[in-house]
């Protein structure tokens, strides 16, 4: 279950029609039809036209055709399905057969690029182990009505997300798939900071989509997380040790009481720490972006 490409935003400047030009209520562009939306804002009455075709949106305001939402639900039906390059390809053709306009007029304003990850444990297990960003900015939990699923740090250019996608679509779609499906994701919400990709045509160049993979696995690498941890190793003392070790305060009072027993806790305490701490997973979904956008690139 991968993909790369999901949401986005993109436009492109088109000739108006004499339809547009006369406020004409139904309009034809290219194979589409659109309907006139009006908005009031005050004093004036702002008139576009829209038409959507499966899940894309599309919109023509004077000049300008914009095109939004998922093209792997718009291609596919969901967006939890594999999302192929190959289809992907199709994709982007069948935008170009609708439109009439090529890929390359097409600007991305906003860019969703993410995986869908198999590991080895629970994605909410794995989930609950994110900190922070560059260890300054904090994840923070993302919620629905009715359960957390996840957790994204928003910064002021692209947003990094992780969630339990199993949760997610037994929630959105009904359907049940495995619990060690870990989604991550980094939303790009200006043109600006989108590395590589500034076109729809771009989407088709395999070595600009190896660059945002890499752009993805550095921003991971800047993740801080803890241990998922086991304590069926370790008794009683070495439990409370370990909470104990987690404050700040226990070692200084250890080191004003004791100096040599408290170097001494210090070594029985990273072997209670080796012992309940596993492994954060890190190099794991590292190897995991790699095979996944590999095994996806090639089909």
């Amino acid at each position: 279950m991968e993909k790369v490409i999901d949401n986005c935003k993109m436009s492109c400047l088109i000739n108006p029609t004499k339809d547009i030009i006369q406020r004409e209520t139904f309009i034809q562009f290219g194979r589409l039809q659109f309907v006139g939306v009006r908005k009031k804002y005050g004093d004036f009455e702002i008139l576009y036209y829209e038409a959507s075709e499966r899940n894309l949106l599309f919109r023509i305001t004077d000049n300008q055709l914009s095109i939004s939402n998922s093209l792997h639900k718009f291609w596919k039906g969901d967006n939890y399905s594999d999302f192929s390059f190959s289809e992907l390809n199709e994709c982007i053709d069948h935008i170009e057969y609708l439109t009439g306009i090529n890929a390359k007029g097409y600007k991305i304003q906003r860019l969703e690029f993410g995986l869908n990850i198999s590991t080895s444990q629970i994605a909410s297990e794995i989930v609950k182990c994110l900190k922070t960003y560059k260890k300054k900015y904090p994840f923070k939990d993302m919620q629905d009505k009715t359960q957390t699923y996840g957790k994204k740090c928003e910064l002021s250019e692209y947003i990094i997300k992780f969630y339990d996608k199993s949760k997610q679509v037994k929630k959105v779609d009904r359907i049940v798939i495995p619990e060690n499906i870990l989604r991550y994701e980094v939303v790009y919400e200006k043109k600006r900071v989108i590395p590589y990709i500034k076109t729809l045509e771009d989407l088709r160049n395999p070595e600009k989509l190896i660059g945002l993979v890499e752009k993805s696995k550095s921003y991971f690498q800047n993740i801080v997380m803890d241990g998922i941890t086991d304590f069926s190793k370790t008794d009683s003392r070495g439990r409370d040790l370990f909470f104990a070790g987690l404050e700040k305060e226990f070692w200084n009072i250890e080191r004003i009481l004791s100096k040599d027993k408290g170097k001494e806790k210090k070594v029985r305490y990273k072997k209670v720490c080796n012992d309940v701490i596993q492994s954060n997973y890190k190099n794991e979904i590292i190897q995991a972006i790699s095979e996944k956008f590999n095994e996806l690139l090639g089909s």
